[in-house]
């Protein structure tokens, strides 16, 4: 009974230090059923300063994106595509322009260039990455 307990505890402590993200509320959810879903952007620092009131992010903002099976949707200017690396801990993103009537100003490709981001966050309702590219980092936070 005693070897029993043991191992009970010992499946316990293992199960609670497997987190993939700091602040991991998924459980026993897949990281890619969370994601799917509408995303508006919350915020996004380059280099630390806040660039989420600039007119060239507003559709992120008011629109958000759409992350479907492995495809990306922003309503208005983009689409493209999405995939995570084996270890769940990192999401690649491809996004390419497309016209169907521009609503907004020309808006920045946050996502552009195939680029690798890192997971920092994501739970049901915060989808938070970063990623450094050309010498500027880049922190992204989006939310249900």
């Amino acid at each position: 009974m005693k070897t029993l307990s043991v191992y009970s505890l010992l499946f316990v402590i293992i199960l609670l230090s497997c987190k993939k993200y700091p602040e991991n509320k998924l459980w026993f959810k897949a990281p890619k059923n969370a994601m799917i879903g509408k995303w508006k952007l919350e915020q996004i620092t380059v280099n630390g300063t806040d660039s989420t009131s600039y007119d060239d992010v507003k559709m992120y903002v008011q629109e958000g994106i759409e992350l479907l099976d492995e495809d990306i949707k922003f309503n208005e200017q983009y689409e493209g595509e999405w995939k995570l690396d084996k270890k769940k801990k990192n999401v690649t993103i491809n996004s390419y322009s497309y016209d169907i009537g521009q609503v907004f100003v020309p808006q920045k490709n946050l996502f552009r260039d195939n680029q690798t981001w890192k997971i920092e966050k994501l739970d049901k309702s915060s989808f938070w990455l970063s990623v450094t590219n050309g010498g500027s980092s880049y922190y992204v936070k989006l939310k249900h």
